[in-house]
């Protein structure tokens, strides 16, 4: 990673286009920093290849997997959040083009202050970007013992985004996991 101290964490946040008040860059640099410390100490790596694999490590005695997919239904599941596409004009729709998504002629953005933006966005989606799913799996000897997703992630977050949100994922998964084994024990060993 590029950032090693915290003063050097802490200086980012706070010359950022949006910094952050003293305190709040404080306390995201802390947990800036022990994420990359954790990433360090794990040897992970992101690899985003989008019919599987992004990144694996060994924690706690199980394998973390971690993939990026895909979401089939993302566009329908979440691209009301920028706006939609429609047939007929609305008050404060955008003129559609292009006419690739749908066949439509306008967009109606969610945000009416923020059209143009959310328009641009919007008809990039499925060229530029795409809404993807995380999921991360704990495994044991080649036996999935836990899994969990999220999903409608947009495919052009940070790498350093993606990273954080698996390792908070894979922590549900370690404690899912561990109660699975405990659970097998409990019934097979007694």
């Amino acid at each position: 990673m590029t950032h090693s101290t915290i003063g050097d964490l802490y200086r980012e946040i706070r010359r950022s286009p949006f910094p952050l008040p003293a305190h709040l860059a404080l306390r995201s640099a802390r947990a800036r920093l022990r994420m990359l410390e954790r990433i360090e100490s794990l040897g992970i790596v992101w690899d985003p290849d989008l019919s599987g694999l992004a990144a694996s490590w060994k924690e706690n005695g199980f394998v973390i997997r971690v993939s990026l997919r895909i979401d089939e239904h993302g566009w329908d599941a979440h691209g009301d959040e920028l706006g939609r596409f429609t047939s007929t004009w609305e008050p404060g729709a955008i003129r559609h083009w292009h006419g690739d998504r749908h066949s439509h002629t306008w967009f109606v953005p969610a945000d009416p202050e923020h059209g143009k933006a959310l328009y641009d966005r919007a008809r990039k989606y499925g060229d530029f970007w795409w809404h993807v799913g995380l999921v991360v799996d704990a495994e044991r000897h080649g036996i999935r013992l836990a899994q969990t997703s999220l999903w409608g992630l947009e495919s052009d977050m940070d790498e350093e985004e993606f990273l954080a949100l698996s390792l908070e994922l894979a922590d549900e998964v370690l404690d899912e996991a561990a109660k699975s084994i405990e659970l097998l024990c409990d019934r097979n060993c007694a």
